[in-house]
């Protein structure tokens, strides 16, 4: 039976990978931790942004929610305890009118709703020069040997692509949309690269080889007048 000991210090190694990097920034008059987010945060920003046609409003709703799940600090308070999905912290809400316990990136994105527009817009992009650089760190430090998965490797290109038009201000891209109407396109498709082109096409192509064959010219008769040479 494994030691129950063990099987602590693995996990404990295991989890969390690459999302335990924090970054203390003085942005304004607060001191902001950030780390990266976790895969499974991404997909939940990313699937946000098919949610909305705004396009103005998702740029900065989208930036809103990256830090909602980004920001694991302020100041001497360390929130990385509480980045679960646990409802430890309590907000009011104003639809039902009464105060709800909600996990700390929902209470986060509350609080950041408050914020102005210049600080958010401040605050994402010391996040994404941070998170960019310690890509770069990771890219130079260790050498992969294995292959990623393709489906896995398109899905980091696309939630990079977002990060970059956030950063511009632009729209981003509903590559989920994108991509099951692509697939749905291909479905429907009948052509087959395999199949023979069409035969009507080679019949006529054969006709006109067969009537070129018969417009041939007579060979003259040295007996024969050349006025009376004429096609067939």
């Amino acid at each position: 039976m494994i030691d129950i000991q063990l099987l602590e210090q693995l996990d404990k190694s295991i989890s969390n990978i690459g999302t335990s990097v924090i970054w203390k920034q003085k942005i304004g008059d607060i001191t902001v931790w950030l780390s990266p987010i976790s895969f499974e945060n991404q997909q939940k920003i990313t699937s946000r942004i098919s949610e909305s046609d705004n396009t103005m409003e998702i740029v900065f709703d989208v930036k809103r929610i990256t830090l909602s799940y980004a920001i694991v600090g302020l100041n001497d308070v360390d929130l990385t305890p509480y980045t679960n999905e646990e409802p430890n912290f309590k907000i009011y809400n104003k639809k039902i009118k009464k105060d709800v316990n909600v996990p700390l990136h929902t209470y986060i994105y509350e609080k950041i709703m408050t914020w102005s527009s210049e600080y958010v817009d401040k605050t994402f992009s010391v996040y994404s020069t941070l998170l960019d650089s310690y890509k770069d760190k990771i890219s130079t430090d260790v050498k992969f040997d294995d292959v990623k998965d393709p489906q896995d490797e398109l899905n980091e290109l696309e939630f990079r692509i977002n990060e970059l038009r956030l950063k511009l201000n632009m729209k981003p891209i509903n590559f989920q949309s994108y991509n099951e109407q692509e697939q749905e396109d291909a479905t429907k498709s009948d052509f087959d690269p395999f199949k023979p082109v069409n035969s009507k096409k080679g019949e006529e192509a054969e006709e006109d080889t067969t009537e070129a064959k018969n417009d041939t010219i007579e060979k003259p008769n040295p007996d024969q007048p050349t006025e009376n040479i004429r096609f067939k």
